[in-house]
């Protein structure tokens, strides 16, 4: 059973980061699309505790090859909270537990990978790469939250004809022992770290 402050402060991470809502003709949706399964089972669960609502989870084949899984959840309620509290995803509200916030993000459009270079000695790295105006306020949050982060930078994308974005590195170690992920595939690599 999730713990109430998780629920409410990760999804909205999760929601800032991979989630998506459609209003229409009396018809609402909210959905998650992710790479990992458990992101999208994660976010059914807290939907679920918090709202009594569920969805379906399917996973999308693009030439018979893995794509993506999605989660959809049909709920005025639940898109209605997401859009008023983050205000459209144009910034980051207030929220119970800041550390699931952080985990909610990172799961989503955070990383974490192995590098193995020529010398020998294997490293991990972390980092955050978004192309919202509140990337910098989330740069702000994570140091203030006792983790070491690098320098925030701005990425001009406009000669390859895609959005600007925002990134910075993350130190691994303060960033595994302070918060960790949420998500199976990252927190192996961070507890392999």
């Amino acid at each position: 059973l999730f713990r109430l402050e998780f629920m409410n402060s990760y999804l909205v991470g999760a929601f800032l980061g991979d989630g998506c809502i459609y209003i229409g003709k009396n018809s609402y949706q909210f959905s998650i699309t992710a790479a990992d399964y458990d992101l999208c089972e994660n976010c059914n669960k807290i939907c679920g505790e918090i709202f009594n609502k569920t969805g379906t989870i399917k996973t999308v084949l693009r030439d018979g090859k893995f794509s993506y899984h999605q989660l959809v959840i049909c709920s005025k309620e639940i898109v209605t909270y997401l859009f008023d509290l983050t205000k459209n995803k144009t910034v980051i509200p207030p929220v119970d537990n800041k550390s699931d916030l952080i985990r909610g993000l990172m799961d989503t459009d955070g990383w974490i990978c192995k590098v193995n270079p020529s010398d020998g000695f294997v490293r991990y790295r972390v980092g955050f790469k978004n192309t919202a105006n509140w990337t910098p306020d989330f740069h702000q949050i994570i140091k203030d939250a006792g983790v070491d982060v690098g320098k925030l930078r701005y990425i001009d994308n406009t000669k390859y004809n895609v959005k600007n974005a925002y990134s910075f590195s993350i130190n691994t170690q303060s960033y595994c022992e302070n918060i960790g992920f949420g998500i199976i595939r990252k927190q192996n690599l961070a507890q392999e770290y």
